[in-house]
This record gives structure tokens, C-alpha cells and sequence, in this order.
């Protein structure tokens, strides 16, 4: 067991709270992005379940009308809810992408003021690089979880998260 490793907390199985409540602070000045990504979600899977309406009413108006009366209507409903769902998929990447960024750039700006703080007797402890390098880590995952949707395709994402244990080493 190298030296780093044994500075680790060692993890005793409870769920600890605190951390989460001190890591959800941050979350705290995002609520309306929050807001936002819940909207454009809940929205969406409305929009979602009109999509079987329309269609049981279309098919009810052309067997009692006729197969050609009424069409254009429901034609015209349809295109309104995909172009409602497109919509809510763009604010939810965009609120989502945003929530990403700035809590993840706000945790790591915390915790090098926090280093900067700290008196020299500690970074004598411990490695400064052993401290941020987690950090990073949380940067690239986050960033390969959430950026295929914006950026169209898995392979930089991928990319990215194959790079983190290599992060780890260094």
C-alpha cells in the first residue's frame, strides 16, 4: 500500500450526510437550472403520451368521417408536439450542460481556495496533486456522461473517460 493510499479516510459503510448536504450547497445558486431540466423533462413526457392520443383520434375521425376528412388536423397536432418535445430536449441538454459546468467549476475554484488556505505544514503531508487530481477525475466523468447529447456521438465522451484511470495514475 503506497503512502497516498494510506492518508485515504478509511470508509466505515454509513452514509454520511454531511457530505452530501456540503456538496448540494453548491447546487443551491442553480435552482432555476434545476427548475428548468425538471420542466423540460416533465413536459416532455407529456408531449410523449399525447403522441398515442392523437393517433386513437385520428383513427377514430377517419373511421367515422372518412379516411381523408379531418387529416390535415391531426397532421398539424402531431408536428406541434414534436416540435414541443425538440424544444424541451434542447433546454434540458442546455440546462443540463450548464448544471454540469459551473457546479463542477465551482467545486473545484472551493476547493483550491480551500488549499490556498491551508498552512504549509499540511502540503508538506500531503501531495497538492493528490488532492486536485480527483478533481479532474470528476471533471472528465462528468463531462463523458453528459456531453454525448450535445455533441452528437460517444467518441470523444468515450475518449475522455478512458483517460480518467490514466488521470488516477498520474
Amino acid at each position: 500500500m503506497s503512502a497516498i493510499v494510506s492518508q485515504d479516510e478509511e470508509h466505515n459503510g454509513r452514509f454520511r450526510w454531511e457530505a452530501w448536504k456540503r456538496l448540494l450547497a453548491f447546487a443551491r445558486p442553480y435552482r432555476k437550472d434545476f427548475w428548468v431540466l425538471g420542466g423540460a423533462g416533465a413536459l416532455t413526457a407529456i408531449c410523449e403520451g399525447l403522441f398515442g392520443l392523437i393517433t386513437r383520434a385520428a383513427i377514430d375521425s377517419a373511421a367515422t368521417e372518412g379516411v381523408g376528412r379531418g387529416l390535415a388536423l391531426y397532421v398539424a397536432l402531431y408536428g406541434a408536439v414534436v416540435r414541443v418535445i425538440c424544444s424541451c430536449i434542447f433546454l434540458f441538454i442546455r440546462a443540463a450542460g450548464r448544471l454540469t459546468t459551473a457546479i463542477g467549476h465551482d467545486i473545484r475554484a472551493a476547493a483550491f481556495e480551500r488549499l490556498q488556505e491551508l498552512e504549509c505544514a499540511y502540503h508538506e503531508a500531503r501531495s497538492v496533486g493528490w488532492l486536485t487530481r480527483g478533481a479532474r477525475v470528476v471533471a472528465l466523468v462528468g463531462r463523458a456522461m453528459a456531453a454525448p447529447r450535445s455533441s452528437g456521438g460517444w467518441g470523444r465522451e468515450l475518449a475522455a473517460l478512458a483517460r480518467a484511470p490514466v488521470t488516477l495514475l498520474v
